[in-house]
């Protein structure tokens, strides 16, 4: 479980540090609702869902 908290998080920290402004909640399901306050505070990134069909 925490090579995959440590692999989604990785990821949307280099997705962040290559301008992304907008990352899709679904493609990191293992970060925290604290790693994504972090992000959203820290970067002003903001995390959507995509679960609409």
């Amino acid at each position: 479980m925490l090579l995959f908290q440590h692999a989604d998080y990785k990821r949307a920290r280099d997705a962040i540090h290559n301008g992304a402004k907008i990352l899709k909640i679904d493609d990191y399901k293992h970060l925290t609702q604290r790693d994504i306050n972090f992000y959203t505070e820290l970067h002003g990134v903001k995390f959507i869902s995509c679960n609409f069909i």
